[in-house]
């Protein structure tokens, strides 16, 4: 994917598909006003981002690093560590097992660590 605001990425879109602001809007459950703020540069939420990328099928990392709510880990501070690995579980396939592995990971990490923590 291109670097472009999501704004024009999605008014392309639209534009491809030959399609209204209406349209879309009610194939994905959003009011059409919402999709005109998005259209005028307001940012979806990664929710509402969610329903765009399975409505166009792309993938919704894409499409959540265009809206500004991911950065990529190479970009990130080094005195920044919660949104280091942020970034990072962002980028993860998570599976069950996968989730049930980390949970206990992180409920040890819990239980070990200093009160004032």
């Amino acid at each position: 994917m291109t670097s472009e605001p999501f704004s024009a990425w999605l008014r392309r879109q639209l534009t491809r598909r030959d399609e209204s602001q209406a349209e879309f809007a009610r194939a994905i459950g959003k009011h059409p006003g919402v999709v005109s703020r998005w259209l005028q540069g307001k940012q979806p939420t990664p929710a509402s981002l969610d329903l765009v990328a399975d409505y166009f099928h792309v993938p919704h990392d894409d499409l959540l690093a265009m809206a500004g709510h991911r950065v990529e880990v190479g970009e990130l501070a080094v005195d920044d560590p919660r949104r280091r690995l942020h970034a990072l579980v962002d980028r993860v396939r998570w599976t069950p097992d996968l989730v049930w592995f980390m949970e206990g990971a992180l409920e040890r990490m819990i239980e070990g660590a200093p009160d004032d923590a």
